[in-house]
């Protein structure tokens, strides 16, 4: 009853979340506390995609998981965790690489992505598959001590191709860079927040939010739509 008493959400917009059909793509330190957000908030149906399996290093950040799931695949381990939050919202495990032979069926049906990933060629199958379709998106990052969201709406806001033109394959992962364990769960709730709004057609204007816990810091960096980008130019 927390979200019906709110009065930002109330029962309308509660009625609007709990229709929500939502894709969430990566299970690891954003994508795991952001998939029991949707599910503990009462969406319809969540899908959740991962290809990788769990080890020891996952333990430090990525909240779903334990030394007694270790070996077992991402989506497995949080399928029956976020069963066992709650039965009435429908959970689709999909343990498989999201690439551009892929999205359509994956991704197709569903009224918001959430991106729980860590590069950036993922990202981009997502941003082409959104524009395509129309469908939402919420682009988040974490590495360091530091991280970044943004809502993308296909024809209103900037997407990913307007602040990053040229996408690169390589890239540090948290493992070889370091990540301070807090900042993935940090970056996951005020995305999932951002998607929230999204769902009840209240989303900011679409600006990148780069926050550093370390350092006190939270910048809102306006981000406007590229009349040459290669993605969404022409785009309504």
């Amino acid at each position: 009853m927390g979200h019906v008493n709110l009065q930002e959400i109330s029962a309308e917009g509660n009625e609007k979340i709990s229709k929500s059909r939502i894709s969430l793509i990566g299970l690891g330190g954003t994508g795991s506390l952001a998939a029991q957000l949707f599910v503990r908030a009462g969406v319809k149906k969540l899908t959740i995609v991962d290809f990788d399996g769990i080890n020891a290093t996952n333990l430090q950040r990525q909240i779903n998981y334990g030394s007694d799931d270790l070996r077992r695949k991402k989506t497995e381990a949080t399928a029956a965790l976020l069963r066992r939050i709650r039965d009435d919202t429908e959970i689709v495990e999909c343990g498989e690489t999201l690439d551009e032979s892929s999205a359509d069926r994956i991704l197709s049906g569903n009224n918001l992505i959430f991106d729980g990933t860590d590069n950036m060629v993922a990202r981009d199958t997502i941003n082409n598959f959104s524009l395509h379709s129309g469908t939402p998106w919420i682009f988040t990052s974490a590495i360091g001590t530091a991280g970044e969201y943004k809502a993308i709406i296909p024809g209103v806001t900037s997407c990913l191709r307007c602040f990053v033109p040229v996408m690169n394959a390589t890239h540090l992962s948290c493992s070889e860079q370091g990540i301070l364990n807090s900042v993935p769960s940090i970056i996951s709730g005020m995305a999932y927040t951002e998607a929230i709004k999204v769902i009840l057609g209240n989303p900011n204007v679409g600006d990148l939010h780069f926050v550093d816990p370390w350092r006190d810091s939270h910048e809102q960096i306006r981000i406007a739509r590229r009349k040459d980008c290669s993605a969404c130019s022409g785009k309504t």
